[in-house]
């Protein structure tokens, strides 16, 4: 038995010593090497496949390198111990290597082959469409129609070519005979750049995927597959396809941290694909894929698409896909994720945390059993494309026959800054019903900014369709925000009644076509930072712990999911037990001796009242007044406290805000003095980096300066200083005072370090 295991173990470490690795070189190789070694590199792709590669076996392909009108074609298997892999080799410095079915159209370079089809149209024989057409280097915009060839749409783009599938016919807009007027035609010369059919246990890393007519990728009824640090799609309809072969589903699929960039900056009007197509599409064969941490750029139907519409094969299940950033700014139509199925056939996908931005088409996300949470929709804007409403957040429907909408979660998602409505719930007239759906701890917020057609009212967050002949009902809406920009918009629209409720009202109709609808609030959502794309809760965010628990752990950034007693509504867990109660918006005096006003403005959340506060120096504090809080408010509330003696005018002030259950905060330090900086002997002048600099007048000695620095709440600080330079960039973010005093006079300046 000891013989026998120590066999087995010289056996299995021969068979890994038996790996090899090889090289590619297209412009310094030759197919006659050996492959064994950068200098002995091969040219060609087709010898990989000669070389039977085996398990373990390593093809590395030279860094600025094109492999153009060529397919990579892999159908050998590794293991999980020894993965076949394909990558790269040279300096970091050069482009990654480039693999292409893009390639000159011989045929097209013939003036004897083109014929005269109409007024400047040129049709030329061409057995398969090229995808994409490249023009003297140059992409050139499709025609959405042959009848529309060489005619400015209805943004003034015009397309010069179209692909007539039944004629085998190119098409052509020229003056001349094109092979006169141009030196060189370009286009996608196969279906697949690169295609993985029927492997397991492979990978992909550090290649760039480009043209394809289908797709740059192809990953076929293949397992375990890994596709890493990679560039896909350029000059391709798609980026990458998973799918069936012959029957067998593509199985535990990773496609993480690459870049999938269409390289298609046309912006048109009529007809909604006119270049690229899918991202990545998982049709009809896809399990267990995780799609994460990729970049999508100017996809124009799909950055990423899950469809099972084919009731004989395994479907689209059991998917994560997760951490993808998507963006479409420079074309004009491109939906941010699709996901549609007959039921059974897209399901128990989780689609979470993605970013979605700057698309013109919404996000549309059916199926059944799927879970989509803590995604982020925002400044989705009208498509040119179709004369239809496009730029919704998300969209619930059923769009064709079969397909289905039901028993999908969307749980902390946000919408916000959209031209249509936020969500859209709607059948389109088939005979599934968009039903069983679970809506909660959502956000929706500054939607329908631009309804299509006035077809609705501006500001609205949810438009539901009507029951009972569009096929809505059965759905739960809890706990979500629900609000226009404008807090007078009834944000709620139902179709079949015709009315605008607000988020109480909404409340108050439950039960309502088997729908359960509770706890749904209206309220401002007071985020961090919207402007800079900050959308976790302030700190007096009604939307902390306003949330129903629905089994998540984990935040949109990837804190604890719920912190307090409930978590919070939207897609970000603030760190917060309660929200605090008050915003400090402004805190001013106006001096006007004898008498001053200090004034004060705050957005209120169960705050008990105010106490105005007085110093001589900046430390030492007094009560001078209590004022009571005016309530919860959604807008601010405005509160002012006179000063009639003109000695007491020239202190320090600051408020002090008191919760109902005795914690307080205090509001930043004003005083009459700080009004006339701009006169001052003394100045302060920023120089960056928490830096900064006095700025005296020559009467003033500098030895007879005494700076002291405070927080807002009244503390000292230390600081560094050096002559007139001052040094505070040790100090935390956040606002500062800083106090000057000369024998004569003193001044104040607040500092904030960002």
């Amino acid at each position: 038995m000891r013989y026998f295991s120590l066999l087995l173990v010289v056996l299995l470490s021969a068979s890994q010593l038996s790996a090899t690795t090889y090289y590619l070189d297209y412009d310094g190789g030759s197919n006659s090497n050996d492959g064994l070694s950068p200098a002995t590199a091969w040219k060609d792709l087709f010898k990989i496949r000669n070389a039977n590669p085996a398990p373990g076996d390593v093809f590395l392909f030279k860094r600025g390198s094109v492999w153009a009108g060529l397919q990579l074609y892999i159908t050998a298997s590794g293991t999980s111990a020894q993965p076949i892999r394909y990558g790269a080799y040279g300096s970091t410095q050069d482009d990654l290597p480039v693999i292409t079915s893009v390639a000159t159209i011989s045929d097209a370079l013939a003036t004897a082959n083109w014929s005269a089809a109409g007024s400047n149209i040129w049709s030329l024989p061409l057995s398969a469409s090229p995808g994409r057409l490249l023009v003297d280097g140059n992409e050139v915009l499709r025609s959405s129609t042959l009848a529309t060839l060489g005619q400015a749409d209805n943004v003034g783009a015009t397309g010069v070519w179209f692909y007539d599938t039944t004629a085998s016919l190119l098409y052509y807009y020229s003056v001349q005979n094109p092979a006169t007027t141009f030196t060189d035609f370009a286009g996608s010369q196969l279906f697949y750049s690169a295609l993985i059919a029927g492997a397991s246990y492979t990978s992909c890393s550090e290649i760039s995927f480009q043209g394809g007519s289908g797709a740059a990728l192809a990953i076929l009824g293949s397992t375990h597959v890994s596709i890493e640090d990679c560039e896909l799609g350029r000059r391709g309809n798609s980026g990458i396809l998973i799918g069936v072969l012959s029957g067998s589903a593509s199985d535990a699929v990773t496609v993480d941290n690459n870049v999938f960039d269409s390289d298609f900056t046309f912006y048109y009007g009529d007809g909604s694909e006119r270049g690229c197509g899918d991202g990545i599409r998982l049709r009809q064969g896809a399990l267990n894929c995780e799609i994460r941490n990729n970049i999508f750029r100017n996809w124009a139907h799909n950055a990423i698409e899950l469809l099972g519409d084919d009731g004989a094969v395994a479907g689209v299940s059991n998917n994560l896909i997760y951490d993808n950033l998507i963006s479409a700014p420079d074309i004009p139509y491109a939906h941010p994720i699709g996901v549609d199925g007959y039921s059974g056939k897209c399901q128990n996908n989780e689609i979470y945390r993605n970013f979605a931005s700057d698309c013109r088409t919404a996000a549309q996300l059916n199926g059944n059993d799927n879970w989509y949470h803590h995604n982020i929709f925002r400044r989705m804007r009208r498509s040119p494309s179709k004369p239809q409403a496009t730029a919704h957040g998300i969209i619930l429907g059923v769009y064709g026959a079969n397909l289905v909408c039901e028993n999908n979660r969307y749980d902390h998602n946000l919408i916000t800054d959209t031209d249509e409505a936020g969500i859209l719930i709607r059948g389109y007239g088939f005979s599934n019903q968009v039903s069983g759906n679970l809506l909660r701890n959502n956000v929706v917020y500054d939607t329908g900014k631009l309804p299509y057609n006035n077809d609705y009212d501006e500001g609205t967050a949810l438009i539901i369709y009507d029951t009972n002949q569009d096929g809505v009902g059965g759905n739960t809406y809890r706990n979500n925000l629900l609000r226009s920009s404008d807090p007078a918009v009834a944000p709620i629209y139902l179709q079949d009644d015709g009315f605008y409720y607000t988020a109480t009202e909404f409340n108050q109709l439950d039960g309502l076509a088997a729908n359960t609808v509770a706890n749904n609030v209206g309220f401002d959502p007071r985020f961090e930072n919207a402007g800079g794309g900050d959308y976790s809760p302030a700190d007096n965010s009604q939307m902390i712990n306003a949330g129903i628990t629905v089994g998540l752990t984990a935040d949109f950034a990837q804190n604890a999911r719920v912190v307090g007693p409930a978590p919070d509504i939207g897609p970000y867990e603030s760190d917060l037990l309660a929200p605090l109660p008050v915003t400090w918006l402004t805190v001013t005096m106006e001096c006007n001796a004898p008498v001053a006003v200090l004034n004060w403005s705050v957005l209120e959340w169960n705050n008990a009242y105010f106490q105005v506060e007085r110093s001589e120096d900046g430390r030492n504090w007094q009560k001078l007044a209590q004022l009571p809080s005016k309530g919860d408010s959604q807008t601010e509330n405005y509160y002012s406290y006179q000063l009639f003696d003109s000695d007491e005018a020239n202190g320090y002030y600051r408020i002090q805000q008191v919760d109902w259950d005795g914690t307080s905060t205090y509001s930043p330090i004003v005083s009459c003095e700080s009004l006339i900086k701009a006169e001052q002997a003394i100045q302060l002048v920023g120089m960056g980096n928490g830096r900064f600099r006095l700025a005296l007048s020559p009467e003033i000695n500098l030895a007879e300066i005494q700076l002291t620095a405070f927080d807002y709440s009244g503390k000292a600080l230390r600081f560094y200083q050096e002559g007139l330079s001052l040094d505070l960039s040790h100090l935390p973010a956040g606002s500062y005072l800083l106090l000057v005093q000369s024998p004569t006079e003193r001044f104040t300046f607040s500092v904030i370090l960002p």
